[in-house]
């Protein structure tokens, strides 16, 4: 998928204003209310926001004390999910349910992160535990923040800023 500098821009934007979300509103462990998860919500808009997505995912997580682990699972859990939400929405669905779907995508996805965190501290008894608590917390902010996705959707015009050149 070739990006133009503008489209690039943009996505540079998106993965800085993840991160400094994420920094200022820390939000690692089990329970992670990371606000910055409404970004997932932009490829479902045009799939050329997923690089500035996975970008801020992996440079926030660099944070994170499983270091490199947390960049490298968050990456792919991002990477995942938004593969099998391309799979799964058609263009003719409506936006609230393209972003009812991602959101129990991601949630659901959201074992990759439990079994890393399981297995990096040697805690694998915990797995549902954990895999209730991140899918939990994913599913809270990706719904708590769909009708601020939409409002700024209606004053950014998310489509068509990304794809202008």
């Amino acid at each position: 998928m070739k990006q133009s500098v503008r489209q690039l821009t943009l996505n540079a934007m998106i993965a800085a204003i993840y991160l400094v979300i994420a920094v200022f509103l820390p939000s690692y462990g089990p329970l992670q209310l990371r606000l910055a998860e409404m970004f997932a919500h932009l490829p479902l808009y045009q799939r050329k926001y997923s690089l500035g997505l996975v970008l801020g995912v992996a440079l926030a997580n660099i944070r994170s004390s499983f270091g490199i682990y947390d960049v490298i699972f968050g990456s792919l859990h991002t990477i995942v999910s938004l593969w099998l939400v391309a799979k799964l929405v058609k263009e003719n669905d409506s936006q609230i349910k393209k972003m009812i779907i991602n959101t129990f995508v991601f949630s659901g996805t959201s074992f990759i992160l439990a079994l890393m965190v399981a297995f990096l501290t040697d805690q694998l008894a915990v797995f549902w535990t954990l895999y209730a608590s991140f899918a939990a917390s994913i599913a809270l902010v990706m719904f708590a923040t769909m009708p601020l996705v939409i409002f700024l959707d209606k004053q950014i015009h998310f489509k068509e800023t990304m794809e202008r050149s």
